[in-house]
């Protein structure tokens, strides 16, 4: 899903706010599924691409799809901790991947904690802010004293417990070593694997959040509210996907971006 503008992201966290408590005022309190996914262009099926994306096109055509939304800052830490708090990155001074907002604004309601305080459950799956989705110490996870620069999280812990009801988790990616020639550190970094699907990242985020939603169910009732957020990782380079997906299209025909260079 694209990012959207400033006052868009605002206005929805807003919006959605506002319409938790209506809801909440006439008594009704719906399951809320939260899907992120990360570095996505509106290369789909949805908007005009000759992607082949079935399913988000199935999901656009009974929503409401932005045909002009902007990234609310080109990095994924400051952006992430901008919509999860309606704030501009100018509030939070989350300018870059080491700024946490709760030291700006540490009073600050993230989206998930006000669902909390309105009697929804919290919890989430795979990446939603920067880094690991996780509990430094969790297996899985960082060591429970781990740096910055070994644990790149932001905030820390995935703001547990201010913002989830459960402990976060997540799941690391599939390797990606080969890399297509001339390319720098972070460029070109593409490659193929045979390993079953069920070895990727996404695809273990589906399946855990699957999980979670039948768990709750089963122990809390349909009745109880759900607020589950699930973030998908594997549209960040580096691209490593099964063979078959690549098997769709022919190379030869894919059209090369006209905005190859980084703007001025």
């Amino acid at each position: 899903m694209p990012s959207l503008a400033p006052w868009h992201l605002s206005m929805l966290a807003l919006s959605a706010m506002q319409l938790s408590a209506a809801m909440g005022a006439h008594g009704l309190k719906p399951h809320i599924l939260f899907v992120v996914s990360d570095d996505l262009r509106p290369t789909l099926g949805a908007y005009g691409s000759e992607a082949q994306t079935p399913n988000i096109d199935s999901l656009a055509k009974t929503g409401l799809t932005f045909t002009r939304a902007y990234a609310q800052f080109p990095w994924c830490s400051p952006s992430r901790q901008s919509f999860m708090t309606g704030r501009r990155p100018d509030h939070t001074k989350a300018w870059n991947f080491m700024v946490n907002f709760r030291d700006a604004l540490p009073d600050a309601v993230s989206m998930s904690e006000h669902f909390r305080n309105h009697g929804w459950h919290a919890a989430s799956v795979g990446k939603i802010y920067h880094g690991q989705n996780c509990i430094r110490g969790d297996p899985g996870c960082c060591a429970a004293n781990a740096t910055f620069e070994e644990c790149i999280q932001q905030p820390p812990d995935a703001d547990f417990p201010r913002s989830w009801d459960e402990r976060p988790v997540d799941f690391s990616r599939v390797g990606c070593t080969q890399k297509l020639p001339g390319g720098g550190v972070w460029d070109a970094q593409w490659c193929e694997s045979d390993l079953p699907e069920s070895e990727y990242c996404d695809y273990k985020v589906a399946d855990a959040a699957i999980s979670r939603l039948k768990a709750h169910a089963e122990t809390r009732g349909t009745d109880a509210p759900l607020f589950l957020a699930v973030g998908f990782r594997d549209n960040h380079l580096a691209w490593a996907a099964p063979k078959r997906f690549r098997d769709l299209y022919d190379v030869t025909k894919i059209k090369v971006t006209s905005h190859g260079e980084s703007p001025d």
